[in-house]
Protein backbone atom coordinates (compact mmCIF):
# COMPACT_ATOMS: atom_id res chain seq x y z
CA UNK A 1 0.00 0.00 0.00
CA UNK A 2 1.18 3.92 -0.89
CA UNK A 3 2.94 5.82 2.23
CA UNK A 4 0.30 7.88 2.68
CA UNK A 5 2.05 9.56 5.52
CA UNK A 6 5.32 10.04 3.35
CA UNK A 7 5.04 13.98 3.69
CA UNK A 8 5.04 13.91 7.26
CA UNK A 9 8.52 13.97 9.39
CA UNK A 10 9.00 11.27 11.41
CA UNK A 11 9.57 12.72 14.64
CA UNK A 12 5.74 14.15 15.14
CA UNK A 13 4.90 10.97 14.12
CA UNK A 14 6.81 9.22 16.65
CA UNK A 15 5.81 11.79 19.39
CA UNK A 16 2.06 10.84 18.60
CA UNK A 17 3.17 7.63 18.97
CA UNK A 18 4.65 8.01 22.30
CA UNK A 19 1.55 10.34 23.19
CA UNK A 20 -0.96 7.62 22.38
CA UNK A 21 0.70 4.67 24.42
CA UNK A 22 -0.50 5.78 28.21
CA UNK A 23 -4.18 5.79 26.48
CA UNK A 24 -3.83 2.21 24.94
CA UNK A 25 -2.12 0.69 27.73
CA UNK A 26 -4.76 1.99 30.60
CA UNK A 27 -7.74 1.21 28.33
CA UNK A 28 -9.49 -1.28 29.90
CA UNK A 29 -12.69 -2.37 27.56
CA UNK A 30 -12.18 -4.89 25.81
CA UNK A 31 -14.54 -3.41 22.71
CA UNK A 32 -12.15 -0.05 22.92
CA UNK A 33 -9.00 -1.66 22.84
CA UNK A 34 -10.11 -3.83 19.88
CA UNK A 35 -11.37 -0.92 18.12
CA UNK A 36 -8.04 0.85 18.91
CA UNK A 37 -5.75 -1.89 17.83
CA UNK A 38 -7.38 -2.08 14.39
CA UNK A 39 -6.99 1.68 13.84
CA UNK A 40 -4.02 0.98 14.62
CA UNK A 41 -3.62 -1.57 11.90
CA UNK A 42 -4.64 0.51 9.39
CA UNK A 43 -2.74 3.78 10.38
CA UNK A 44 0.39 1.18 9.87
CA UNK A 45 -1.08 0.33 6.48
CA UNK A 46 -2.06 4.08 5.60
CA UNK A 47 2.15 4.16 6.69
CA UNK A 48 3.30 1.78 3.86
CA UNK A 49 3.96 -0.99 6.40
CA UNK A 50 3.97 -4.35 5.04
CA UNK A 51 1.56 -6.30 7.50
CA UNK A 52 1.56 -10.17 7.16
CA UNK A 53 -1.97 -11.16 8.98
CA UNK A 54 -0.73 -15.01 10.09
CA UNK A 55 1.23 -13.92 12.68
CA UNK A 56 -1.28 -11.71 14.11
CA UNK A 57 -3.53 -13.98 14.25
CA UNK A 58 -1.49 -16.61 15.61
CA UNK A 59 -0.31 -14.24 18.42
CA UNK A 60 -3.85 -13.55 19.41
CA UNK A 61 -5.06 -17.16 19.83
CA UNK A 62 -1.59 -18.42 21.19
CA UNK A 63 -2.13 -15.61 24.51
CA UNK A 64 -5.78 -16.06 24.29
CA UNK A 65 -4.96 -19.94 24.56
CA UNK A 66 -2.31 -19.47 27.49
CA UNK A 67 -5.21 -17.43 29.78
CA UNK A 68 -7.47 -20.55 29.20
CA UNK A 69 -5.08 -22.73 31.07
CA UNK A 70 -5.87 -20.48 34.50
CA UNK A 71 -10.00 -20.78 34.06
CA UNK A 72 -11.66 -18.01 36.05
CA UNK A 73 -15.43 -16.40 36.07
CA UNK A 74 -18.03 -17.99 34.54
CA UNK A 75 -17.96 -21.36 32.83
CA UNK A 76 -18.90 -20.93 29.28
CA UNK A 77 -18.22 -24.47 27.74
CA UNK A 78 -16.77 -27.54 28.53
CA UNK A 79 -14.02 -29.12 26.33
CA UNK A 80 -13.01 -32.60 27.26
CA UNK A 81 -13.52 -32.08 30.38
CA UNK A 82 -11.49 -28.42 30.69
CA UNK A 83 -13.58 -25.17 31.52
CA UNK A 84 -13.47 -22.28 29.06
CA UNK A 85 -14.69 -19.26 31.36
CA UNK A 86 -15.60 -16.14 30.53
CA UNK A 87 -13.07 -14.28 32.59
CA UNK A 88 -10.16 -16.10 31.25
CA UNK A 89 -11.51 -15.94 27.82
CA UNK A 90 -11.74 -12.06 28.32
CA UNK A 91 -8.56 -11.77 29.95
CA UNK A 92 -6.34 -13.63 27.14
CA UNK A 93 -7.95 -11.06 24.50
CA UNK A 94 -7.56 -8.08 26.18
CA UNK A 95 -3.91 -9.09 26.80
CA UNK A 96 -3.65 -10.46 23.06
CA UNK A 97 -4.92 -7.17 21.69
CA UNK A 98 -3.16 -5.24 23.70
CA UNK A 99 0.37 -6.74 22.22
CA UNK A 100 -1.33 -6.43 18.90
CA UNK A 101 -1.78 -2.67 18.93
CA UNK A 102 1.45 -1.80 20.31
CA UNK A 103 2.76 -3.60 17.92
CA UNK A 104 0.56 -1.86 14.85
CA UNK A 105 1.43 1.68 16.63
CA UNK A 106 5.19 1.19 16.52
CA UNK A 107 5.16 0.06 13.35
CA UNK A 108 3.42 3.30 11.99
CA UNK A 109 4.81 5.36 14.63
CA UNK A 110 8.54 4.84 13.86
CA UNK A 111 9.78 5.30 10.71
CA UNK A 112 13.59 4.70 9.12
CA UNK A 113 14.53 8.02 9.00
CA UNK A 114 13.46 8.83 12.13
CA UNK A 115 16.71 10.67 13.91
CA UNK A 116 16.42 11.57 17.98
CA UNK A 117 19.19 13.88 19.69
CA UNK A 118 22.39 13.02 21.57
CA UNK A 119 23.87 9.12 21.87
CA UNK A 120 20.68 7.47 23.50
CA UNK A 121 18.88 8.65 20.28
CA UNK A 122 21.42 7.12 17.76
CA UNK A 123 21.19 4.19 19.83
CA UNK A 124 17.37 3.97 19.94
CA UNK A 125 16.99 5.02 16.10
CA UNK A 126 19.61 2.25 15.50
CA UNK A 127 17.12 -0.45 18.01
CA UNK A 128 14.25 0.80 15.67
CA UNK A 129 15.50 0.61 12.62
CA UNK A 130 16.89 -3.25 12.89
CA UNK A 131 13.58 -4.36 14.63
CA UNK A 132 11.60 -2.82 11.64
CA UNK A 133 14.32 -4.74 8.90
CA UNK A 134 13.65 -7.84 11.11
CA UNK A 135 9.76 -7.82 10.96
CA UNK A 136 9.61 -6.92 7.18
CA UNK A 137 12.17 -9.59 6.53
CA UNK A 138 11.60 -11.63 3.76
CA UNK A 139 12.78 -14.68 5.51
CA UNK A 140 11.04 -17.14 6.97
CA UNK A 141 11.59 -18.48 10.33
CA UNK A 142 11.08 -22.44 10.43
CA UNK A 143 10.54 -24.64 12.94
CA UNK A 144 12.02 -27.67 11.65
CA UNK A 145 15.23 -25.70 11.75
CA UNK A 146 14.71 -23.21 14.50
CA UNK A 147 18.64 -22.00 14.78
CA UNK A 148 19.11 -22.04 10.92
CA UNK A 149 16.41 -20.10 9.99
CA UNK A 150 16.94 -17.22 13.01
CA UNK A 151 20.68 -16.96 11.76
CA UNK A 152 19.45 -16.29 7.78
CA UNK A 153 16.87 -13.61 8.95
CA UNK A 154 19.38 -11.81 11.33
CA UNK A 155 22.26 -11.85 8.74
CA UNK A 156 19.97 -10.83 6.58
CA UNK A 157 19.08 -7.90 7.88
CA UNK A 158 22.42 -7.08 9.05
CA UNK A 159 23.51 -6.95 5.43
CA UNK A 160 21.44 -3.96 4.77
CA UNK A 161 23.50 -0.81 5.29
CA UNK A 162 22.01 1.39 8.40
CA UNK A 163 20.60 4.68 6.47
CA UNK A 164 22.18 7.02 9.37
CA UNK A 165 21.99 10.85 7.80
CA UNK A 166 19.14 9.68 5.62
CA UNK A 167 17.03 12.83 6.53
CA UNK A 168 14.00 13.79 4.27
CA UNK A 169 14.02 16.82 2.55
CA UNK A 170 12.97 20.16 3.68
CA UNK A 171 10.30 21.35 1.54
CA UNK A 172 8.46 17.45 1.81
CA UNK A 173 6.78 18.25 5.17
CA UNK A 174 2.82 18.03 5.17
CA UNK A 175 1.57 19.49 8.63
CA UNK A 176 -1.88 19.15 7.39
CA UNK A 177 -1.92 15.15 6.95
CA UNK A 178 -1.21 15.03 10.81
CA UNK A 179 -4.79 15.41 11.38
CA UNK A 180 -5.01 11.62 10.93
CA UNK A 181 -2.78 10.26 13.84
CA UNK A 182 -4.23 13.34 16.22
CA UNK A 183 -7.47 12.37 15.71
CA UNK A 184 -6.73 9.30 16.32
CA UNK A 185 -4.40 9.38 18.82
CA UNK A 186 -6.87 11.79 20.52
CA UNK A 187 -9.76 9.81 20.09
CA UNK A 188 -8.19 6.61 22.24
CA UNK A 189 -7.88 9.45 25.01
CA UNK A 190 -11.44 10.22 24.84
CA UNK A 191 -12.34 6.11 24.78
CA UNK A 192 -10.03 5.83 28.25
CA UNK A 193 -12.17 8.92 29.54
CA UNK A 194 -15.49 7.82 28.75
Amino acid sequence: MRNVFSRIHPLPLFLIGLFTVPAFLFQERLMFRGAEAGLFLLLALLSGKRIRPLPGIILLLSVTAASLLVPFGDVLVTVLGFPVTLGALESGLARGTLLLGLFYLSKFSVARELSLPGRLGTGLARVFYYFERFTESRERISIKDLPGSLDAVLMSVSNHPLDEGKVRPEGECSPTLLIIPLAASLGCWIALFI
